[in-house]
């Protein structure tokens, strides 16, 4: 199963990373995910993710950099 996960960037250390996995929607394939990622789906994801920024202590200092597949239960 796949899942889409939303890749975050820290504004002033491009090599900090932080991520949320989203798997309340699975897929079958990857390719399913990334056709899930470019149409609607990925487009309410990128909206939300983006307010986290902003709501989200975690996310503070960071921006959405990309929405990826991944296998559900290797997340890292």
């Amino acid at each position: 199963m796949w899942g889409i996960k939303a890749v975050f960037q820290h504004n002033s250390n491009p090599s900090l990373f932080n991520y949320t996995y989203y798997d309340e929607v699975t897929y079958e394939t990857r390719f399913e995910c990334l056709n899930a990622i470019n149409g609607e789906r990925g487009e309410l994801l990128s909206q939300a993710s983006s307010i986290d920024c902003e709501n989200e202590e975690d996310l503070f200092g960071f921006h959405l950099s990309d929405l990826e597949p991944y296998v559900i239960g290797e997340e890292k």
